[in-house]
């Protein structure tokens, strides 16, 4: 059996656990914190500004930014996108990312000719590690604890 989840679209193999998983009945379980860990990956990603990796803001853009929205950070002009994280809910027995961002965030998770790609979320093979050790951690705790 493989347990994979769906991100954006994206189908994310995070581990096989062939040998352990056999013991367990309900991935359901497992979810919530899960979804709890990937949403806290995601706000420390975007509370870090990308790990630190964002391109800063043009100067022209910079200093309009200055004098419109003192003190905002990247990525937040209004707080729109901000207050629209993307956040894992637990479906059933899957883990689905959804946000209520508004349409732009498009365009800088991908850049533009005019702008640098800034990704408001991440899914990368970090947090595909953290998650597959997470998982692996509650399947042993769960198979000891039935045991």
């Amino acid at each position: 059996m493989k347990l994979t989840f769906e991100v954006q679209g994206e189908e994310l193999l995070v581990r096989h656990f062939d040998r352990a998983i056999a013991g367990v009945k309900d991935f359901k379980l497992f979810m919530p914190k899960m979804a709890d860990l990937f949403d806290e990956i995601q706000q420390n990603w975007f509370n870090s500004q990308g790990n630190g990796t964002w391109v800063a803001l043009s100067p022209a853009y910079a200093a309009w930014k200055a004098i419109n929205y003192p003190s905002q950070p990247l990525l937040v002009l209004t707080g729109a996108l901000a207050e629209a994280p993307f956040t894992a809910k637990v479906v059933g027995d899957k883990l689905t990312v959804q946000s209520d961002a508004p349409d732009y965030w498009k365009f800088h998770y991908h850049g533009t000719s005019r702008m640098p790609a800034r990704p408001p979320y991440i899914v990368d093979q970090t947090v595909r590690r953290a998650l597959g050790r997470e998982m692996r951690k509650l399947i042993i705790a769960y198979l000891r604890g039935i045991k």
